[in-house]
C-alpha cells in the first residue's frame, strides 16, 4: 500500500509537484513555493493491491506567504554586523517591518519602522556580539502585518 499526491494548475495536473510514492505511514507533506492567488488542483491516489485508484481530487487557492531573510539565516553564528540584513520579498505584499532585541519579538535594538513593500534590505546599527539575538520580519499582506519570520542569530 502506498500514496502518490500530485499537485498541478489543471486538473490531473503535476506541473507543480509530484511527491513519488509515499510509504503508508506518511501523512502530512510540506509543499512550498505554489503560486498563490490562483486555483490549483490537487490528487492524492492509492495504490491497493497493486493498482493505483483515485482518492481525492480537490481544489485550492494556496495563501500568499510571508517574506523571508536571506542574510541572516536562521540560527546563524558569526553574522557581519557590517552586512545588512536582507529578505525575499513576495508578491502582493504591502510592506515590512524588521525589529531585533535581546528577547524573542523585541524591538529594544532595532525597529525599521514601516518598509516599502519593493524594499528588500536593510542596515541595522552595531548589534551586541557573542549573545543570541532576535529577529522579526514582518510581511503586510490585505492591510496587516498578521505574516512574520522570526529567527536567531549571533553577531561575531
Amino acid at each position: 500500500m502506498g500514496y502518490l499526491l500530485v499537485v498541478g494548475t489543471h486538473p490531473d495536473g503535476t506541473d507543480l509537484f509530484n511527491s513519488g510514492i509515499l510509504y503508508n505511514n506518511v501523512s502530512s507533506i510540506n509543499i512550498s513555493d505554489l503560486p498563490a492567488g490562483r486555483t490549483l488542483y490537487a490528487e492524492l491516489l492509492t495504490k491497493l493491491d497493486g493498482a493505483w485508484t483515485r482518492y481525492q481530487a480537490i481544489t485550492f487557492t494556496a495563501a500568499v506567504g510571508h517574506a523571508t531573510f536571506t542574510n541572516p539565516q536562521n540560527g546563524q553564528n558569526n553574522v557581519n554586523n557590517a552586512q545588512p540584513f536582507t529578505w525575499a520579498t513576495i508578491p502582493g505584499a504591502q510592506g515590512y517591518i524588521l525589529v531585533v532585541g535581546t528577547t524573542r519579538f523585541g524591538t529594544d535594538l532595532v525597529n525599521s519602522g514601516i518598509l516599502p513593500a519593493t524594499q528588500s534590505t536593510y542596515s541595522v546599527p552595531k548589534l551586541p556580539a557573542s549573545k543570541v539575538l532576535y529577529a522579526t520580519l514582518l510581511t503586510k499582506v490585505n492591510g496587516t502585518f498578521s505574516r512574520y519570520q522570526a529567527i536567531t542569530f549571533e553577531i561575531s
